[in-house]
């Protein structure tokens, strides 16, 4: 309580006997106040100024200010009341609740303010990452580290991104959004300009404007603001507006080896060259080719140059192919027909023709046994086929006294005819020839002057096509018997046998017509 007494010399003295009333809760001052409002209480100043107004009468009263129960500061009201005083120790981060206390002339400290909530965030948030890339037509593409928009997915509306963003302690204020353009390309980062826009935040999400530029580069980057004004690390991204197809290319042909007789033995390869990117934005990812009636497949592209290699149908197909950019724009697809014509196969056999010369359904002399082969693009080579002609010859014959022996040997119902032959001829092969004509041993056929075994091999339309026939002759050993039905010869080729660059032939069977 407040009282009066006289002292020793007549002078009225006042005593202070009660304790103060409390004062107002603690204010922080406004520039202690950091961050997206001056009057929040969120702050990254750790030794904030504190202010505040204690009740009338109690000027020149002594102050003292608490986190909790523990003084941080103490100073002296003005004449007006009002007192202000910065902390003496540092907040650490997190909550904490700041009252004062007023005492009069040496009197006791009365009761607390009401607790002011502060909180400190001395952290950065983390920085803002993608949500989402828009083209105003569809979703931006991430290809090779940037963001992409097309032609046909641009619009009106350029790229768009959103972005999310998270504090732990304060929460995000906003996202601060910079951006630059150049219609070059950027060996480097473009410097960005400013301390760049505040983008507001609607549920969590900040999106940018519209980088609209037609073919330009763009870096955009972003940053976090917490509400303590903490500001993140910068999100730096780059992005690509390419609207324009690439070059196109030119294009060549080779063959991976040596030309024989004016073909290509092994793949063709198609070299493209001139590759680039129109308007210098993307760069160009990759070519698309196919082969007309065969294969297809996807190149690479360096240095400008793409190049691939196939293995075609025989001839001289088209081969079509497309480059395409990163930003997967297309160029107009080109057109190249080989230069020279690719065999990838072997001959083909057109027709076994059985002759009948003797007894009919059954082996004998007179009987023959014709193979007639095909191959359009590099012809038929006889001494690939059957050692002893003579590679290129049209024609050619074996039928010395003895020379030629045709055996049929026992096989079931596919009896097998074989040659063999004296000198230098080889390779014929088999013939499974569909029929039983003989039980249990082999039938042999030699012969001598007009009856003697005899090969022929006659080429036509400058060997394309080519035929060998078998002529048995007279009987040396064995006992034929006729066989029933329609006899389908299979022909296995002899070890080694192929066309004129060297492709191999497989067991091939063809329906004769005629019979033993």
């Amino acid at each position: 309580m407040l009282g009066t007494a006289t002292s020793t010399d007549g002078l009225a003295v006042r005593v202070t006997t009660a304790a103060a009333p409390p004062p107002g809760a603690p204010r922080l001052a406004p520039a202690s106040d950091s961050g997206v409002s001056p009057v929040d209480g969120i702050t990254n100043v750790t030794t904030p100024t504190l202010t505040g107004d204690l009740a009338p009468g109690l000027a020149g009263a002594a102050v003292a200010v608490f986190d909790g129960p523990t003084q941080v500061a103490a100073t002296t009201a003005a004449s007006d009341g009002s007192w202000v005083v910065p902390l003496a120790r540092p907040l650490t981060a997190g909550v904490h609740a700041l009252s004062a206390r007023a005492a009069l002339n040496g009197g006791a400290r009365g009761s607390a303010s009401a607790a002011t909530t502060v909180v400190v965030d001395v952290a950065a948030p983390s920085a803002p990452t993608v949500a989402s890339a828009s083209c105003g037509r569809g979703p931006a593409v991430l290809t090779g580290g940037s963001w992409t928009c097309t032609a046909s997915t641009l619009g009106d509306d350029g790229l768009r991104y959103a972005f999310t963003a998270s504090d732990t302690t304060s929460g995000i204020a906003s996202v601060v959004y910079t951006a630059a353009t150049s219609t070059v390309a950027m060996p480097a980062a473009v410097p960005l300009p400013g301390a760049g826009v505040v983008l507001p935040l609607a549920a969590g999400v900040a999106t940018t404007p519209s980088v609209t530029a037609v073919e330009a580069y763009a870096t955009v980057a972003v940053a976090a603001v917490d509400l303590a004004g903490n500001r993140s690390g910068t999100q730096t991204l780059p992005a690509v507006v390419d609207t324009t197809a690439p070059e196109p290319g030119t294009a060549v042909t080779g063959c991976t080896v040596a030309l024989t007789a004016g073909v290509c033995a092994e793949a063709t390869t198609v070299t493209v060259t001139g590759i680039a990117d129109g308007e210098v934005t993307s760069g160009v990812a990759l070519v698309d080719w196919s082969v007309a009636g065969g294969p297809s497949g996807v190149a690479g592209v360096s240095g400008g140059t793409a190049r691939f290699s196939f293995t075609a149908p025989d001839g001289r197909p088209e081969v079509t192919f497309t480059v395409r950019d990163v930003a997967g724009n297309a160029a107009v697809p080109g057109r190249v027909t080989p230069g020279s014509a690719q065999d990838g196969s072997g001959p083909t056999v057109s027709s076994v023709v059985l002759t009948d010369g003797g007894s009919p359904g059954a082996v004998g002399p007179g009987d023959s046994l014709a193979v007639t082969l095909a191959d359009g693009v590099s012809g038929v080579d006889p001494n690939s086929l059957f050692s002893g002609w003579t590679s290129g010859t049209t024609q050619g014959s074996t039928s010395a006294d003895g020379a030629v022996v045709v055996t049929v040997t026992d096989a079931g119902a596919h009896d097998v005819l074989t040659v063999g032959v004296a000198g230098a001829v080889t390779n014929v092969g088999s013939f499974a020839l569909g029929g039983d004509y003989v039980e249990g041993e082999a039938l042999t056929f030699s012969g001598n002057g007009s009856g003697a075994s005899a090969l022929r091999w006659v080429g036509r339309d400058a060997n394309t096509l080519g035929t060998l026939t078998v002529s048995v002759g007279a009987l040396a050993s064995g006992s034929p018997r006729v066989a029933a039905g329609s006899p389908v010869v299979v022909w296995t080729p002899g070890a080694g046998a192929g066309d004129r660059v060297g492709h191999r032939m497989a067991v091939v069977p063809v329906r004769g017509s005629g019979r033993l």
